[in-house]
C-alpha cells in the first residue's frame, strides 16, 4: 500500500506494519515467524548501537536488510514521534491521483485477496460490459454485480462471516445456500425455471458456481434480449427467496412466473417476435395405426420457410402427437435456424417438454429424442396454444395473448 511509517524511535509501528522502505513488509503476510516477545520496531533498536543485526537477519530475507540498515534514526535529543507518509509522492503527500492508480493496480494484478475479489477475476471484461450496458434497471445490474463477485449474502456467506450459525438454504432445508443453489438448483428454484419460457433444467447438472454458468450462459445467448429476460427471471427468484425468508407473503411458482412476464413483457416481445415459429399438427386415419404428421417453420413476420408432411405408425394418440412433434424438430437446419419457437396445442406434451410432467412410458423413447435433438439447439421455447391459433394467428397476437 502507499502509506508508510517513518521510523523514529519505532515506539509506535508494529513490526508487521508497512515500514520498510522501498518494500513490503514479509512479516505482515507471515506473522507466525515472529517472537512473542518481538512485537514492536523499538525492539528491533538497541538503545545505544541502533539496528540489531543478528535479530534483523533472522527475522528478514537478505536482499531487505540494506533497506532497513538505510532508515536513518535520529539522535535521543532530536527524536520526536513516528510517522505516516505516502509513499507514492515525492514530498510524501496524499494526492487523489497517486491513490486512484494504487487502487487500479491493486483491483487487477492482487492475488492474495479474499474471496469477494476472486469472484470478480473469474468474469471476463466483456461480461461486465454486457451487464452494465443491458437494458436493465440498475437495481438489477448491481445485484448481478454483487452476485459475481461473491458479495451476495446468501446463507452460505453469511455463515462463513460468522452472522449466522448455519448456511443451509431456507427455502428446501437440504443444502448449503450458495448463489449456484439459490438461483438455479434449489428445487423452487427449478420449478420456477420449469415453469418459463426457457425450461432450463439444472437437477442432473454438474455442480458449478453460479459465475461458470453466468459467463457460459451470456457468452451463448443468442440475442442480448434474451439474456436481459433471463436476468429479469433470476431477479424474481432472488425476489422470492427472500419473500420465503423474511415471512412476506410467497407467490407459488407459476403465478412468480406472471409476475415475471409482466415485468419483463417488453423484452420477452422483442425476443419472441424475431424467433422463427415450428407449428405441426397430426391427422389419424379412421380405425387404423396410421397417422400423418404435417409442420410448417414460419419467419418471425408470418412468411413460410419451408413445410413437410410423413405418415407413421403409432399406438396411442399421445404418440402420435409425440412423432410429428420428433419429425418436425428433425426437418430444422441447425445451421440456418439455431433458435426458434416451437408451438403445439398439445398441453401435456408441452408440459412434458417443459419438465413439469412426468414422462409416461408409452411415449419415453421419443421424448428421449426429442430431447437429444432440442439439446443441439441454442433455444427452443415450447409454447402451449390452441389448435386454431397455433398456425393461423400473428406472433404479435400470439404473445399479447398469452402474456
Amino acid at each position: 500500500m502507499g502509506l508508510k511509517w517513518q521510523v523514529v524511535n519505532g515506539r509506535q509501528i508494529r513490526i508487521t506494519d508497512n515500514w520498510i522502505p522501498k518494500s513490503h513488509n514479509p512479516l505482515a503476510f507471515n506473522p507466525a515467524t515472529i517472537r512473542s516477545s518481538i512485537q514492536l520496531v523499538t525492539d528491533l533498536l538497541h538503545p545505544q548501537e541502533g539496528w540489531q543485526h543478528p535479530l534483523l537477519r533472522t527475522l528478514f530475507p537478505d536482499h531487505l536488510l540494506p533497506n532497513i540498515l538505510s532508515i536513518y534514526l535520529p539522535c535521543e535529543s532530536q527524536a520526536n514521534v513516528d510517522t505516516l507518509y505516502w509513499s507514492l509522492d515525492p514530498l510524501g503527500k496524499y494526492i487523489v491521483r497517486s491513490g486512484y492508480h494504487q487502487a487500479t493496480n491493486i483491483n487487477v494484478h492482487s492475488t492474495t485477496t479474499p474471496s469477494t475479489s476472486q469472484g470478480g477475476q473469474l468474469i471476463p471484461p466483456a461480461i461486465w460490459k454486457k451487464l452494465w450496458n443491458a437494458a436493465l434497471p440498475e437495481k438489477i445490474k448491481i445485484f448481478f454485480w454483487r452476485v459475481l463477485l461473491r458479495a451476495c449474502p446468501t446463507m452460505q456467506a453469511l455463515a462463513t462471516r460468522s452472522i449466522v450459525s448455519a448456511g443451509v438454504c431456507l427455502r428446501c432445508e437440504e443444502e448449503s445456500e450458495s448463489a449456484a443453489h439459490m438461483l438455479l438448483e434449489c428445487p423452487r428454484s427449478q420449478t420456477i425455471w420449469h415453469c418459463s419460457p426457457f425450461g432450463f433444467d439444472f437437477s442432473g447438472t454438474t455442480k458449478m458456481t453460479f459465475e461458470v454458468w453466468f459467463v457460459d450462459w451470456t457468452l451463448k445467448a443468442p440475442s442480448k434480449d434474451l439474456c436481459c429476460s433471463s436476468m429479469f427471471l433470476l431477479w424474481e427468484i432472488w425476489k422470492d427467496r427472500n419473500a420465503v425468508i423474511y415471512g412476506d407473503l410467497s407467490l407459488p411458482a407459476p403465478d412468480q412466473i406472471v409476475q415475471f412476464e409482466g415485468t419483463a413483457t417488453s423484452v420477452l416481445l422483442t425476443t419472441w417476435l424475431h424467433l422463427p415459429v415450428l407449428c405441426f399438427r397430426r391427422t389419424v386415419e379412421d380405425n387404423t395405426f396410421i397417422a400423418t404428421g404435417s409442420w410448417t417453420l414460419k419467419s418471425h413476420d408470418g412468411q413460410t420457410i419451408f413445410s413437410g408432411t410423413s405418415s407413421y405408425m403409432a399406438m396411442s394418440p399421445l404418440q402420435t402427437k409425440a412423432m410429428a412433434c420428433l419429425l418436425a424438430l428433425r426437418s430444422v437446419d441447425l445451421d440456418y435456424h439455431p433458435c426458434l419457437r416451437f408451438y403445439t396445442d398439445c398441453l401435456v406434451l408441452s408440459k412434458i417438454l417443459q419438465n413439469q410432467f412426468e414422462v409416461p412410458l408409452e411415449i419415453r423413447f421419443l421424448v428421449n429424442d426429442i430431447r437429444n435433438i432440442m439439446r443441439r439447439f441454442s433455444l427452443v421455447l415450447v409454447l402451449h396454444v390452441p389448435r386454431a391459433q397455433a398456425i393461423m394467428v400473428s406472433a404479435s397476437n400470439f404473445v399479447s395473448q398469452s402474456a
